[in-house]
This record gives structure tokens, sequence and C-alpha cells, in this order.
């Protein structure tokens, strides 16, 4: 599968206020929860992953409806074969963890934002920053290139 083309399998940001976790929770334990929450997909047990949902989030994804997005995105890039990395970043009020899952057929990151009570408040499932760079076509030969300066007319302020 190539990248672009499971760019958005589930693209779904909410805002909650459900309240669990402790404020001060560090961001290392949010990837350890990130990286459990992606093991709980895997597994199948959707009905304990919602349970780190946000109230917004468990209401627009309910477990049933979770189940249904994991089956698609498996059917789209393969079976779920292992988590390879896990890394945090930051959005403007949330925090984001992104979880590198491989499958079959390509490898997508789990983009997990976290609300300020550390429940997932979006979820999404994107090419590695790798994979979205640009690339020349296969065909292209850069050995067969060269770049000369060349200067056309003559400037007026010369």
């Amino acid at each position: 599968m190539k990248g672009a083309t499971c760019v958005a399998v589930l693209l779904l940001l909410a805002v909650g206020s459900a309240a669990a976790g402790e404020p001060g929770k560090p961001a290392g334990d949010l990837q350890a929860v990130a990286k459990r929450f992606i093991e709980l997909l895997a597994a199948g047990d959707f009905a304990t992953a919602v349970k780190s949902f946000d109230s917004t989030m468990s209401g627009a994804l309910p477990a049933d409806k979770l189940r249904e997005v994991w089956k698609t995105l498996n059917t789209q890039a393969g079976p779920f074969q292992k988590q390879t990395a896990v890394r945090a970043g930051k959005g403007s009020e949330y925090q984001v963890v992104f979880v590198t899952c491989r499958f079959e057929k390509t490898v997508l990151e789990a983009k997990i934002v976290f609300d300020e009570s550390k429940r997932i408040a979006g979820l999404f499932f994107v090419p590695p920053p790798s994979a979205s760079e640009w690339r020349p076509p296969g065909y292209a030969r850069p050995e067969a290139y060269s770049d000369t300066e060349v200067r056309v007319g003559k400037a007026e302020w010369q």
C-alpha cells in the first residue's frame, strides 16, 4: 500500500474533559499508555481500549466502531505485525504520542492525542515522516543532470 493511500484511514479528533490520569503525568507514561492502547487493538480488546478515551471520543468511536476501523485498517494495510518505535510530540494544548506500527503491507504511525486529563482525545493513522517526503521517481537518473548558472539579457541596474 502506498503511504498516501492510507493517510486518513482514521481521522478523528475530539476534545473532552473526562477525568482520569494524573495531571502531572510525564510524557514517558503517555508513551506507555499509547503502546498499551495499540496492544489492546492488536489483541482485539476494543472494550478495554475505549476506556482510555475522553467522553467525546467515547461517543464518536465506541468499541464496535473501533473494531470496524481496526478491521478496515488491517484489510488495507495487511495484518498488524508489531510496534517498532514510539516518540512524543506536542500540539497546542495537547500532548501527542506517535507509535510506529508495522503492518504486512506498510508502516503507519498511530498518532494518539491526549488531552490535559491524559485521556485519548484523538486518533489518527498516518504515514511516518520519511514515507511522506518526496523522492524522485524510479526512472530518474540524477547522474545525468548538472547545474549551470545561466544569465539571459543584461540587468537594468548594471
